[in-house]
């Protein structure tokens, strides 16, 4: 994806409801996912895939994400991987299409180049630079990153074999292979002004209803790209927990995942050893962040990911995501706590 510029665009408006009481405290593209705020392994796609200018928008506690936009501009100069990221603030939260026209005007609408859209909450395995060159190589106006369906999930998207949208929503031009999508878009000028026009015309618009079924409509091709590999959208605290538990069990399913080599070759990852207590009882697998401190007593683990948290000797963590929760005593099991806010999990979501 070299020949022509490549914007990116972030889509991180929305309420986050079904994350609630997390998204109370932080809006969703902030949440920890392995200690690391959901918005950072989307830049890290974006510059993995070349693109120097991004857009975000923002709405629901929108004032929390430009610092951290800044603090990741500030890693990727000292990387050497410069990145733009320009917040995009909406009154009211304008869907996905509204979402995307505001971001590409926001960056001058530009003519010269391929915008990549990703939501903001999913965790993934995506090379976005072959699949940007896929979609040019295509001469495609836009193309939907979709992936197989699991059971129970919903698919909504048939492909053909020609690799094209046959089936979306109520439009049925032919039988195809069912696909679910993956929330990932790559657009070309022509369909941004498609997005532009349906933003228009009314106040919240949507990405599929708005501009790919018109599209399909009128006989214009609308590419799917198939990949077959880790994803999941973080879209509820079950999910949540239970990829963060799955990338621990298994750190190679997820390549972005910032887990070195575990303490004595076990999975005990601890970023700060002499924080914790050489009486803390750990149970592999568990990941401590920086700022993370046990005292005598407690017990940790499995499964638990925690940073800005003390644990007091009568603490007792399983299966819990934890992050500034403060000094905690107790049990902490099943359960995904964020600056005060507590959602306890009942049940088993499916993550891969």
């Amino acid at each position: 994806m070299t020949e022509r510029p490549i914007y990116g665009a972030i889509l991180a408006a929305g309420y986050g409801s079904r994350m609630k009481p997390l998204t109370d405290a932080l809006p969703k593209p902030l949440l920890p996912f392995l200690n690391t705020p959901i918005i950072a392994y989307t830049t890290d796609h974006l510059v993995r895939a070349g693109v120097r200018t991004a857009g975000v928008n923002l709405h629901h506690l929108g004032e929390l994400i430009p610092p951290v936009l800044k603090q990741l501009e500030t890693t990727w100069a000292l990387q050497g991987t410069p990145l733009t990221l320009t917040p995009v603030p909406e009154d009211e939260v304008r869907g996905t299409a509204g979402g995307v026209a505001g971001i590409w005007a926001a960056l001058g609408a530009p003519t010269d180049g391929t915008l990549v859209v990703l939501n903001g909450d999913p965790v993934m395995n995506i090379d976005l630079a072959q699949e940007g060159a896929r979609h040019r190589a295509s001469g495609a106006e836009a193309t939907m990153i979709v992936r197989p369906v699991l059971a129970g999930h919903p698919g909504g998207v048939e492909v053909n074999g020609a690799g094209d949208v046959c089936r979306l929503r109520d439009v049925h031009l032919e039988d195809g292979v069912e696909r679910e999508f993956m929330g990932v878009h790559i657009l070309e000028p022509s369909a941004l002004e498609r997005v532009a026009q349906a933003a228009q015309r009314a106040t919240t618009t949507c990405m599929v209803g708005d501009v790919y079924i018109p599209m399909l409509r009128q006989g214009v091709r609308v590419r799917a790209a198939l990949v077959d590999d880790f994803w999941v959208a973080l879209d509820n605290p079950g999910l949540l927990l239970d990829a963060t538990r799955a990338v621990l069990e298994q750190p190679e399913l997820f390549h972005q995942a910032p887990l070195g080599e575990g303490l004595g070759g076990r999975r005990l990852w601890i970023s700060t050893p002499d924080a914790v207590d050489g009486q803390t009882q750990l149970a592999a697998p568990v990941f401590l962040g920086l700022y993370a401190s046990a005292r005598r007593g407690a017990r940790i683990g499995p499964g638990v990911v925690a940073d800005a948290t003390e644990f007091g000797p009568e603490a007792r963590a399983k299966n819990a995501v934890m992050f500034g929760m403060g000094r905690v005593d107790g049990v902490w099991e099943d359960c995904v706590a964020i600056h005060g806010k507590i959602a306890q999990v009942t049940g088993r979501s499916q993550a891969r």
